[in-house]
């Protein structure tokens, strides 16, 4: 297979428009892993993640809101709940202290084996047992009013808890957005070309510059399709240079899928367009190709 070595490029563009800040390098520049590239300003990107924000904090605020409220009613019934029970147990104590001093007067009046209940005894009794029925209810509506409030409490706080949830992954969307502004080299690479001018308000998708891997990594090889029949994804290949003698091992990662023209710097026949499939080969970082040499492609599986 005839092929063209070819560097992983890196279009640095924006989904949104931005205004260029700074330009730290120039074309054909060398540069390494961290080196600033360029600085943009996205007018827009502050005002949505201030806006954004202040939600947040809206949302925090009602929820503690609630919480507040739910805990300040809980506190009114059970004032509301203790006074009555302070009541109820005031009249309880009151009718016990009656019925203890009638069993006092009919002890010092006779034997306390005749002891009878008279009818006053009995109605006090009745009461006691009324109040007795009367706490039990106060303590159950008291529970389940509780109980009616913390599931209201949970259903509020849980619809601004989704909400949260929602504006918290917008902002940290947000935020990387932020970090983007300023780029940096992720590796060692070539500078390519540069599009913009500093103040310069660029639209989106816009390129504004291009970054080379300083060292070609792609391999773009083309074969008539009847040959891409014994190719295969992971098949290893010879990569042999044409104008020196140096080959190295490469993996095909990619075949395409369209059939296509060959660049004009390959083409096997002179001023006729020759056609083939594209055919991608990852090679090593360190090599000794230079971008855009002509090499041949040998597939080796075969041979272990």
């Amino acid at each position: 297979m005839v092929a063209q070595v070819e560097s992983q490029v890196m279009a640095i563009s924006y989904q949104k428009p931005v205004l260029v800040r700074n330009i730290f390098v120039s074309p054909g520049q060398v540069v390494d892993s961290g080196d600033l590239l360029i600085e943009v300003e996205r007018p827009d990107l502050a005002l949505d993640l201030d806006i954004k924000l202040k939600e947040k904090n809206l949302f925090e605020r009602r929820i503690n809101v609630s919480i507040v409220q739910h805990d300040n009613t809980i506190k009114i019934i059970k004032t509301d709940y203790n006074r009555k029970v302070n009541l109820l147990v005031a009249d309880k104590e009151e009718l016990e202290y009656e019925l203890h001093l009638s069993h006092e007067r009919e002890r010092k009046m006779g034997d306390v084996s005749s002891f009878s209940f008279t009818s006053n005894d009995t109605l006090a009794l009745n009461r006691i047992s009324l109040i007795n029925k009367q706490l039990e209810s106060i303590a159950y509506e008291l529970e389940l009013e509780k109980h009616q409030l913390l599931k209201a409490l949970q259903h509020d706080t849980s619809v601004f808890h989704s909400e949260l949830i929602i504006i918290n992954k917008e902002i940290k969307e947000l935020e990387m957005e932020s970090s983007k502004l300023i780029w940096k080299a992720e590796k060692s690479s070539t500078i390519g070309n540069l599009f913009v001018q500093l103040n310069e308000l660029v639209p989106p998708y816009t390129t504004l510059l291009s970054v080379y891997d300083l060292n070609p990594t792609l391999i773009k090889a083309f074969i008539h399709e009847r040959g891409v029949k014994d190719l295969h994804i992971g098949s290893k290949v010879k990569v042999e240079s044409v104008h020196k003698i140096y080959s190295i091992e490469g993996q095909i990662v990619e075949i395409g899928s369209r059939i296509t023209s060959y660049p004009e710097k390959i083409n096997p026949l002179y001023q006729q367009k020759s056609y083939g499939q594209e055919i991608f080969i990852n090679i090593p970082d360190k090599n000794n190709f230079l971008n855009g040499e002509k090499v041949y492609v040998y597939v080796i599986d075969d041979e272990n």
